[in-house]
């Protein structure tokens, strides 16, 4: 790449830098060599007012650099600051090392796609720049108290890719599992190494959550390897390719065990580095490595789709000192998800210890026994959380205590559910989730206790949002806001609004804002008001006020609303604040035209938000603009969003006519 460009601009592209020549009329001529082989869509220029930070060279020899818009490098060198750690794990762990000349990482305000992990250089967006006060996530979430994209895990993704997406590429978009899903679980196994199983299993558990839910909601089973779509955007399906993958590949590596499933990456690198591939060659590697055929498991979670729900069932015969356990899948038996084949996992706890079994289900019922010297006090079904599966398994209010405080954490997250879902007005449910949170449980265990409380909603539980409004980690007082929102008080909307105002942490803050409205969509709006330019990272206070409003829904609101969708301000706001004024006043002209202006030019996010907006609200006035954005647009995942809005524009049309 020799790219010229204006002072005080500079071009930083995939490769090394040859040389920056000075040219006559004060601009200057960069010029980037790669010499190792990649795929056209990892070709990048980016050009703009960067300030250039550098970090220890990994190996002691591969550049690392990060490179941010002025004024902020004090944070990227925060927030960046373990890639060189990054870039030796994954080397080690997979026996391939980081193959690429060096690696950039640039901050790019409004970078429509989040991050991109272009050859030796990726992108990412500004969002990601921050200090030690702002929260973990990559971009604001008021939803969760914990969010599978971190800033550290979207900055591991990225470098994973490029193991896995720019050293093998999947040879066309049906195969993208194999870029997507390895980069999001390689994010796992980072935060394994750095911060231990236990982080490792939240993440896990967060993708499973939203996965599960996803299917519930959209009643939509797919592939990972998937051949048929309508536009690039729907094989980017994030609960499919990136999360399911990313436990699908976690599933199978406690299947191979540690020493297979690496072996067989190592196999698969080497083997087609640099070169295209498609699942069968993943599938081979790891058949090489194992020694063993693998058809069973490819069949079910690589070309089949949907997942198993297992009902468990269990009675114990105290005379024989045997367990009977009934394992039964009870998914809908359709095209593409009928029986699943899998090893389960089962944890027999008694007062003389632990028993651990290995069941295979091949079969829509298994019926098996299994050896125990007393009742048991526990009997865990994937306690370690190894499946993508859901779980019916109706245990006494007693066994699900003692599960809350004696299994692995995916278990013990489990049984909390259980615990809140079914015995919400127990007392011992109440204890049992006071003693979680007053005691030196994992982070991730009182966060889940505290969203808890909100699933009780009694007086004693709020009295207890106490002890959890006093965690040291933000995350359990963030899930104690989430809580708070359910009780339906007015002592918990109080306790919301002191949040807002006292609480140090601007997630926490943020998030009581959107909890406080959805406690009460009428709630004191002159308070929310003077929130609206409160200082934050990524100003998510900001978007979590205009949240608010999109839930009160309150036309009076428009005046408020309306100079957030200007572009001094970031994309998340922006279009934080066009969901609201669409929600506050559908039919404002203004609107209209403010998101006809979207689709002419804009950041990509609004522009494609901007499109459906005009079609959810049967703008006629767009009619002109949206057929000549679906006609001359280069951009498939435009053309057919246009051409969804001008079909419902034109329906109403003709209905109305």
């Amino acid at each position: 790449m020799v790219v010229t460009a204006p002072a005080p601009y500079v071009a930083i592209s995939n490769g090394d830098l040859l040389k920056v020549k000075d040219l006559p009329n004060g601009e200057k001529e960069f010029h980037w060599s790669q010499k190792l082989p990649h795929s056209n869509y990892l070709m990048v220029v980016y050009v703009g007012e960067f300030e250039k930070g550098e970090l220890a060279p990994a190996f002691g020899g591969i550049p690392i650099s990060y490179w941010t818009p002025k004024g902020r490098l004090q944070e990227g060198g925060y927030v960046f600051r373990n890639t060189p750690k990054m870039v030796e794990f994954f080397s080690t762990r997979f026996d391939y090392r980081y193959p690429w000349e060096k690696y950039d990482q640039i901050a790019v305000p409004d970078y429509a796609i989040g991050a991109m992990e272009h050859t030796s250089v990726t992108g990412h967006r500004e969002s990601v720049l921050r200090d030690a006060s702002a929260p973990l996530d990559f971009s604001p979430d008021f939803t969760s108290y914990y969010a599978f994209w971190t800033a550290e895990g979207t900055i591991s993704h990225e470098l994973a890719h490029h193991w896995f997406g720019d050293n093998l590429t999947c040879s066309n978009l049906s195969y993208i599992w194999l870029n997507e899903s390895f980069a999001s679980y390689l994010q796992m196994l980072w935060d394994e190494e750095s911060l231990g199983e236990e982080q490792l299993q939240m993440d896990r558990q967060a993708a499973l959550d939203q996965y599960l839910a996803y299917v519930r909601d959209e009643n939509m089973i797919r592939p990972l390897e998937y051949h048929y779509f309508e536009k690039p955007d729907d094989m980017y399906n994030e609960e499919h390719t990136y999360l399911k993958g990313a436990i699908v590949l976690h599933m199978l590596r406690n299947i191979l065990g540690d020493d297979i499933f690496f072996r067989g990456l190592s196999f698969y690198l080497h083997r087609h580095e640099f070169s295209n591939v498609v699942s069968a060659d993943l599938k081979s590697a790891f058949e090489e490595a194992a020694g063993k055929n693998l058809d069973w498991f490819f069949d079910d979670w690589v070309y089949g789709a949907g997942h198993p729900i297992f009902k468990i069932t269990y009675e114990y015969f105290e005379k024989n000192k045997l367990v009977d356990l009934n394992i039964e899948q009870i998914q809908p038996f359709v095209e593409g998800q009928n029986e699943f084949t899998l090893p389960l996992e089962i944890n027999i706890a008694t007062s003389t210890g632990v028993r651990n079994h290995i069941v295979w289900a091949e079969n829509r019922e298994e019926h098996v026994f299994l050896e125990s010297d007393e009742r048991p006090l526990m009997l865990s079904f994937d306690g370690s959380g190894a499946l993508v599966a859901d779980v019916v398994f109706e245990k006494t209010l007693d066994e699900l205590i003692y599960q809350t405080k004696n299994d692995a954490l995916p278990g013990r997250i489990w049984a909390l559910r259980q615990l809140a879902q079914r015995f919400p007005t127990n007392s011992k449910t109440l204890q049992a989730i006071a003693e979680l949170l007053s005691g030196n449980s994992f982070w991730g265990v009182q966060a889940e206790a505290a969203l808890q409380l909100g699933t009780l909603r009694t007086p004693a539980a709020e009295k207890e949002m106490k002890t959890a409004l006093k965690a040291s980690d933000y995350r359990v007082r963030k899930a104690a806001a989430l809580a708070l929102s359910k009780f339906g008080t007015s002592t918990a909307e109080a306790t919301l609004r002191d949040l807002i105002s006292e609480d140090s942490h601007s997630d926490v803050a943020a998030t009581a804002i959107v909890a406080l409205s959805e406690a009460n969509p009428e709630a004191d709006l002159a308070f929310l008001r003077k929130q609206l330019e409160r200082p934050a990272w990524y100003d998510e206070v900001t978007i979590a006020v205009l949240d608010a409003f999109k839930i009160s829904g309150q036309q009076k609101l428009v005046g408020e609303i309306r100079p957030y969708v200007e572009d001094k301000y970031n994309q998340q706001v922006r279009i934080s604040a066009l969901e609201a004024w669409k929600s506050c006043a559908q039919a404002d002209v203004q609107l209209h035209q403010k998101l006809m202006e979207f689709v002419e030019g804009s950041p990509y996010s609004l522009q494609k938000l901007a499109i459906e907006m005009l079609g959810d609200l049967y703008v006629a006035a767009a009619r002109t603009l949206l057929e000549k954005t679906a006609n001359q647009s280069g951009d498939d995942n435009i053309r057919v969003l246009t051409q969804k809005a001008l079909n419902k524009i034109n329906r109403l049309d003709e209905r109305t006519r």
